[in-house]
């Protein structure tokens, strides 16, 4: 009896999982920043960070930014064609929204609006979206609204409504605002919006009913906007909907109470999650001697500085100098000097954690260099907020005739061969001046810092080898700044992915499986920083720094120094590119280059002694 009543729960069990995993999941993601009239600066990172998430997450993604007039009915028609009846869809809009007469309207960039007349011709309206969810008999519409910006166009409106109006949601939508009918919401000073980054944010906990989802992102933008702004929700929905495994949430639940250290692991993820100072500074009074009081300082120093960066100029002045000494400052000492950003003091663990560098399946000969773990002091420092880009090389070798002579090692597509025809201004593919200059060599990289200390008078040099970890974890412990997953790290990092693989002959097929739109180079900063504000610590580039390279960490430095012993005609490199696959985009990964070695995905980041 025992063995049938098992073998009954384990087919129910299988039965489940694999409805889960059959059930179809369409999204519709639109990111409209390109107005004509009051362009917005996050709706297009708003929305590929959102489409990027959602596939990880099993969605089947119909992804638009800046939808043109044009491209309404086709969008909507393409949307429709994916779902069948009772499948989970969902809608995605950051960008302007406008309300007329009650309806919801969602302006295409190109619109030209002079009166509230044009609104529903050159606008993807509300109902227009409900139209094709009701057609398509769905069992599940979830929604997301982060479009209630203030209406570019009120002045030529008869009236001056702000924000959108309540949406009557059909049984079994949800509708979720960025903030209240009729309140207007932050385009946010990151890279998301403020209701967006939330989102996100959120969405991470999978195993969560999609109602807890949506109520911790009120909790996280009414923080963060310091009650400002508040999301609202219309309608409901029967049963439950996870973007994981629904009955995993239930078994959780069920857990014994949390431990001390889970606690406080909790209340600096919620601090985390809610992005302002108060979340910092109640994590510090509720934890003062917590192994986070580092990170919280650097965030609210960061935080404070962000309300207006301190930016040198050449020029002099007889006013104050803002302080460059606090954690999380951001600053220039010259108009095309790199940006900076003043790193904390503070002890971590360098190295590879045990067992990792097996798990991640490395070739044997790369196992054992991040060997063995040890505690390391660091003393604060400034460090590149970006890696050096192709601009500011350039401004370098204008002013110093620095030779470009002797080639560049590039992929031919069967192995890496010198070409004496490529340098910085051609490393094999196409850059612009924000892209970070590649194909520089450890030598010219230290010419580089010469040039500009004696330009500025600062102590610029290149990041020893144990401040570039510090740097790279910024308080973390998992192997990558926002987890161990190689597969998540499209939004987080340029390095070999889908792109990669369908446009670049590569050296294997180990490439994460998602998309982070560049084959080559991105643009720095293109990706999510990091908890010190630091952007492609991992990926677009590997990065050279001043120590000398060794096969472990046997005798290593552990106050933070350079390790100017070993083999010196040869020096370490950190953080991967965009042509390594996951395994090697980790805080710990290690690899070495001959000083005079130039190579097309090669490059580097500056420090300054504060």
């Amino acid at each position: 009896m025992l063995r049938i009543l098992l073998f009954v729960y384990c087919f129910v069990q299988s039965q489940t999982l694999f409805a889960q995993q059959k059930e179809v999941r369409v999204a519709l993601v639109i990111g409209n920043s390109a107005y004509k009239q009051a362009p917005l600066r996050n709706p297009t990172n708003d929305a590929r960070d959102m489409a990027e998430k959602l596939r990880s997450l099993g969605f089947t993604v119909i992804e638009r930014s800046n939808l043109g007039i044009r491209q309404i009915g086709s969008t909507l028609r393409e949307f429709r064609a994916k779902l069948t009846p009772g499948s989970v869809a969902l809608v995605f809009y950051a960008g302007h929204g406008l309300e007329i007469k009650g309806e919801n309207y969602l302006p295409a960039v190109d619109a030209e609006i002079t009166g509230e007349e044009d609104v529903p011709n050159q606008s993807l309206a509300m109902r227009q979206i409900k139209d094709v969810l009701s057609d398509a008999k769905t069992r599940l519409n979830l929604i997301f609204l982060d479009a209630c910006r203030d209406n570019p166009y009120a002045r030529s409106f008869r009236s001056a409504s702000r924000g959108l109006s309540k949406e009557n949601a059909p049984s079994g939508t949800l509708i979720s605002f960025a903030t209240r009918p009729g309140s207007v919401a932050a385009d946010g000073s990151g890279r998301n919006g403020v209701y967006t980054g939330a989102l996100l944010a959120a969405m991470n906990e999978t195993n969560r009913p999609i109602e807890q989802v949506i109520k911790s992102v009120v909790t996280a933008v009414k923080a963060q906007s310091k009650n400002q702004q508040e999301p609202w929700m219309e309608g409901s929905i029967e049963g439950e909907f996870c973007f994981g495994d629904c009955n995993r949430a239930v078994v959780q639940s069920s857990t014994p109470e949390l431990s001390a250290t889970q606690l406080e692991e909790k209340f600096w993820d919620d601090a985390k999650a809610a992005g302002n100072k108060e979340g910092f500074e109640a994590y510090l009074e509720s934890y003062p001697r917590g192994r986070y009081v580092s990170l919280a300082k650097a965030n609210i120093a960061r935080l404070t500085a962000s309300v207006s960066p301190p930016v040198l100029s050449t020029s002099t002045s007889t006013t104050a100098r803002p302080n460059l000494t606090a954690p999380g400052s951001v600053f220039k000492d010259c108009s095309d000097c790199p940006e900076m950003v003043v790193i904390p003091a503070g002890r971590f663990v360098m190295g590879a954690a045990p067992g990792e560098e097996e798990s991640e399946k490395l070739p044997e000969n790369f196992r054992n260099r991040s060997q063995p773990q040890h505690g390391v002091d660091v003393a604060g420092f400034s460090a590149g907020k970006f890696e050096v880009t192709r601009g500011q090389y350039r401004a370098f070798v204008e002013a110093t005739g620095r030779s470009s002579a002797g080639g560049c090692y590039v992929w031919t597509g069967s192995k890496f061969e010198l070409d004496q025809a490529k340098d910085w201004r051609n490393p094999g593919y196409a850059q612009e001046d924000p892209h970070p200059v590649a194909c520089v060599s450890w030598e010219d990289a230290k010419a580089y810092v010469v040039w500009l200390s004696g330009r500025t008078g600062k102590g610029y040099r290149l990041l020893t080898e144990a401040e570039w970890e510090y740097a790279a974890r910024a308080g973390t412990t998992t192997r990558r700044f926002w987890g161990d997953d190689g597969d998540q790290s499209c939004a987080y990092a340029n390095g070999g992915d889908q792109t990669t693989k369908a446009q670049v002959p590569r050296l294997n097929n180990l490439t994460a499986n998602c998309n982070d739109r560049y084959a080559y180079t991105a643009p720095v900063g293109s990706y999510r920083a990091n908890a010190f504000g630091l952007y492609d610590m991992l990926g677009n580039v590997w990065e050279w720094t001043e120590d000398c390279w060794n096969e472990n960490y046997n005798s290593a430095p552990t106050d933070g120094s350079a390790w100017t012993r070993g083999d010196c005609s040869w020096r370490v490199v950190r953080g991967g590119s965009w042509d390594l696959d996951p395994r090697g985009l980790r805080a710990a990964g290690r690899d070495r280059s001959a000083t005079t070695f130039r190579e097309s995905a090669l490059g580097f980041r500056v420090a300054r002694t504060n």
